[in-house]
């Protein structure tokens, strides 16, 4: 599967601030990407969480999936989106392509204009999860996704720059992660 990055250019709030099903609990918009960077370093060490980072360089790239497991929404405290590194080769075009919708929000015009933006995990049927791919160099790499049904005619999931999630929860799923690729 391609490696999308978060990054919906134009309409970046579309499944973000939905109604009801798929609604985020909290959105923070930047205007400044090194400064939503250290805001989510300070909500880590202040939550004693950690940051799981995509390297950009991935973005863009087809990688084999080995395993995958469902990560618990409740453990993740923010999900964030560089907007300023959404280049028309990695941003995600199936989020601006109208055709994928069932239904359609008004887009945020404050997250629209920032330059980067942190939201809670959307309520279900939203979801992440996290994986380990094969990359095309054959290397092994475990990423986070953003996984959105809510409004769209088919699930639709994409890598997450940067997650910031709780220590506990991020050594279970490293754990359930091994017992899957041994599955695998």
């Amino acid at each position: 599967e391609k490696m999308y990055n978060a990054s919906h250019v134009g309409h970046a709030d579309t499944i973000s601030l939905a109604q009801a099903p798929g609604r985020v609990d909290r959105i923070q918009v930047f205007t400044d990407p090194a400064i939503m960077v250290a805001v989510m370093k300070d909500v880590a060490r202040a939550s004693r969480a950690t940051i799981v980072r995509t390297p950009y360089d991935i973005f863009g790239l087809y990688a084999r999936r080995v395993a995958r497991v469902k990560v618990p929404s409740n453990s993740v405290l923010f999900t964030c989106h560089d907007r300023t590194k959404a280049t028309a080769e990695i941003a995600d075009k199936r989020f601006a392509d109208m055709a994928n919708y069932v239904a359609h929000s008004s887009p945020s015009l404050a997250v629209n204009r920032s330059k980067g933006f942190c939201h809670s995990v959307p309520s279900a049927p939203d979801y992440m999860q996290y994986l380990l791919m094969t990359m095309p160099d054959g290397s092994p790499m475990r990423l986070m996704q953003e996984c959105h049904s809510h409004g769209l005619k088919h699930e639709m999931c994409h890598t997450a720059e940067l997650v910031v999630i709780a220590k506990d929860a991020m050594r279970m799923l490293d754990a359930k992660l091994d017992e899957a690729t041994q599955r695998a």
